[in-house]
């Protein structure tokens, strides 16, 4: 059965929210960031919907955990839950069926859109979330949706990122930072003349 193109303009995002945003580290004052050298990501990934109210929603479990340059699992992880909820006005015609027998579900434009709002939005949210944590400055990888869905499957192991540039890009955040609050701070004048 085909479907209809499909018309994001038909797609609204109408919820989000955090089921679980925890990290669990050894202590309140730990600080291993400095060692890490990869964070492995291990994704998770849930669709439903529902026919009669043109419900979609999509849930994510994203676990991070740092490896030091040894590669050895630091004693620190990230766990983001995230919930999306959306509305497709035209879900009917975004269905379709591998057989006359089988049961209609979205079709695979329908969900890799979906999945990639709901993975992009998460990345912001979880970027927010960590300031001022073992994890400050840490954002989620860009993926493509087909990506992250094969790193959820069965058996596809972690997506492993280094974890030095995005530290190293804080870091330059941090001295921007302080370059233009000593450029806002007022000079003092001495009187003294310089020859």
């Amino acid at each position: 059965m085909a479907t209809a193109p499909l018309d994001l303009s038909r797609i609204t995002l109408i919820e989000t929210t955090f089921l679980e945003c925890a990290i669990v580290q050894p202590g309140p004052d730990y600080t291993a960031r400095s060692r890490f050298a990869n964070i492995n990501l291990h994704p998770g990934i849930e669709f439903s919907f529902n026919r009669d109210t043109n419900y979609l929603s999509v849930r994510l479990d994203l676990h991070i955990h740092p490896v030091d340059t040894d590669g050895q699992a630091l004693p620190v992880e990230g766990r983001f839950h995230t919930h999306f909820g959306f509305v497709v006005a035209n879900l009917e015609e975004q269905l379709e069926a591998a057989s006359p027998e089988a049961e209609a579900t979205p079709n695979f434009m329908l969900t890799m859109s979906l999945l990639s709002i709901s993975y992009s939005t998460s990345r912001g949210m979880i970027l927010g979330k960590v300031a001022g944590t073992v994890f400050e400055g840490y954002c989620l990888p860009l993926m493509d949706a087909r990506e992250l869905l094969a790193y959820a499957a069965d058996g596809a192991g972690p997506h492993q990122e280094p974890a030095r540039a995005h530290m190293k890009a804080q870091r330059a955040l941090a001295g921007k930072e302080k370059l233009a609050a000593a450029r806002a701070t007022p000079k003092r004048r001495t009187g003294k003349k310089v020859e």
